[in-house]
């Protein structure tokens, strides 16, 4: 069951848990877009794509990721994800999850 969905300039995400012992997220992101460079201080993040294909961006190293794809991402490295083809990545939180917690270093939407 989806308890939320947020549309951002790089697609959306659909929450389907929040503040249990994680958050699990579906992201969906245009081809050509991106998210922000970002970190979290207060949360872990396993990525792992189910579709398209891209570039993850992980404390300046550039991982070409796929379907089947998965990334680790630890508190405060910095991340991102652009997509080559729309990208449907599933992301699971771990910590405590709050949407604010996230610190932006590069954004393409203006939303430093």
């Amino acid at each position: 069951m989806i308890i939320k969905k947020d549309e951002r300039p790089w697609g959306n995400f659909k929450v389907f848990l929040e503040n249990e012992k994680a958050t699990v997220k579906i992201l969906f992101l245009k081809k050509g877009e991106e998210l922000s460079y970002q970190s979290h201080k207060h949360r872990d993040e396993s990525w792992h794509v189910i579709s398209g294909k891209g570039i993850v961006l992980l404390d300046g190293r550039e991982l070409p990721v796929e379907e089947e794809s998965s990334v680790e991402i630890k508190r405060e490295q910095k991340h991102t994800a652009k997509a080559e083809e729309d990208m449907l990545i599933l992301e699971v939180s771990r910590g405590e999850f709050d949407e604010d917690d996230i610190t932006r270093y590069k954004d393409k939407y203006d939303r430093l």
